[in-house]
């Protein structure tokens, strides 16, 4: 299942170094290792939609997950580019290691629907 859901993404991971510093004294995050990866990007469960409420109505609203076999230790904010389904940005993880497999929870970044 993992290999038949897979798609080309590239994965942006930043790099952190806590010697340099802005002018509010919060650490410069550099960008880092970037990576090709064939891995997949799902929605959460069945039927992958909840409902917020928004003016105007109620407003669907998905989970996207990245599963990854090659990275283990992604830090929040790591940046996964697709082809056709846009770019997100990682929120939270959680590990199954029976699997070998981590999971990330996506956030959508770059587009209208911020």
């Amino acid at each position: 299942m993992f290999d038949r859901l897979s798609q080309p993404i590239t994965v942006d991971i930043p790099y952190s170094n806590s010697k340099k510093r802005d002018a509010h004294g919060k650490p410069i995050i550099d960008k880092g290792q970037t990576l090709e990866l064939n891995e997949p990007i799902v929605n959460d469960s069945n039927p992958n939609l909840t409902f917020t409420n928004q003016p105007g109505g109620q407003q669907p609203q998905a989970t996207m997950y990245w599963e990854s076999k090659a990275v283990k230790n992604a830090p929040k904010g790591t940046v996964i580019k697709t082809a056709d389904l846009g770019s997100f940005e990682t929120v939270s993880s959680g590990q199954v290691v029976t699997a070998d497999i981590v999971y990330y929870q996506l956030k959508r970044v770059g587009d209208a629907n911020d």
